[in-house]
């Protein structure tokens, strides 16, 4: 069974800090062939990812905009976050209001095996959006084990 919290959550090969990428479509691409390559999720995850994100776009304003990318769970093999923050922002669609652009500094694509885990993961997500004190520090720090302490102690059960 997977575990919503520690390591079979979050790993520090799942965390890329200071990202250098162009736009939304780069950074999700970039995670989920992440993803991909490790074993985490399946060949057409990238695919799905990519046509989910414009059909239902996962950006969510807050002090620190972020974006929550995720599929289906038939597209995952073991549940895992991969997350990214980024130097300079991306724009990506508000998931409240899919015509306004949010200019995005971090990322956690969601992995989840379980069909019913991701309203679990969202949940606990919203509860670290909430903390604008933890998403600076994730935003600023340069040690993934921070990032990890930081996720681990706001996403595990």
């Amino acid at each position: 069974m997977d575990n919503y919290g520690g390591e079979d959550l979050i790993s520090n090969e799942l965390i890329h800090l200071n990202l250098e990428l162009n736009d939304k479509e780069e950074v999700l691409a970039y995670l989920a062939s992440d993803l991909t390559d490790k074993g985490y999720v399946k060949d057409e995850f990238q695919t799905a990812i990519l046509e989910r994100e414009q059909e239902y776009p996962t950006g969510i304003p807050a002090k620190v905009n972020i974006a929550i990318p995720h599929v289906d769970s038939k597209y995952v093999n073991q549940t895992k976050i991969a997350v990214a923050t980024l130097v300079n922002p991306v724009k990506f669609s508000a998931m409240d209001n899919p015509q306004n652009e949010i200019d995005v500094h971090i990322v956690f694509m969601l992995a989840i095996s379980d069909p019913h885990g991701h309203l679990t993961m969202l949940q606990k997500l919203m509860g670290l959006i909430s903390n604008e004190a933890a998403l600076k520090e994730l935003l600023e720090t340069n040690d993934k084990e921070t990032v990890y302490e930081i996720l681990k102690k706001n996403l595990e059960d």
